[in-house]
């Protein structure tokens, strides 16, 4: 796409898709929030059983998947009456507040399985094991 699209077009277009599509009547936290983890659960399944994500298939098929996963996070988001860009750049500079919760050094399953989690202590990350 030649042109910017903002964050408020783009739930928008969603928000005016989904009336469209009566797809928006019972909408509500709990059921946004139930769509956005079936979404997220079937864009986790499409690597969990395969290696082969980098294929032209596997990635249209990202692709697909995680649009689903925005949809519904933006629907949420408008029904809730959130601004976006806020709340993203409230949640980053807490993220670097707290400072690195994991061990990114580890795939992110082992890091958590093996209980390396980062704690601060006056301003040191030390390495925690549960």
């Amino acid at each position: 796409m030649d042109e910017v699209t903002t964050i408020e077009e783009l739930t928008e277009f969603i928000t005016e898709y989904r009336d469209q599509e009566n797809l928006d009547k019972q909408d509500n936290i709990s059921e946004l929030i139930k769509a956005i983890n079936v979404e997220a659960g079937e864009l986790l399944e499409l690597i969990t059983f395969s290696t082969e994500f980098e294929d032209k298939l596997y990635k249209t098929l990202i692709k697909q998947e995680l649009a689903d996963v925005l949809i519904y996070s933006l629907a949420l988001a408008d029904y809730m009456y959130l601004d976006i860009e806020d709340l993203i750049r409230q949640k980053i500079e807490y993220n670097i507040k707290r400072g690195r919760k994991y061990d990114w050094t580890l795939p992110y399953w082992r890091g958590i399985r093996s209980g390396n989690v980062l704690h601060h202590h006056k301003s040191t990350i030390t390495s925690h094991t549960w």
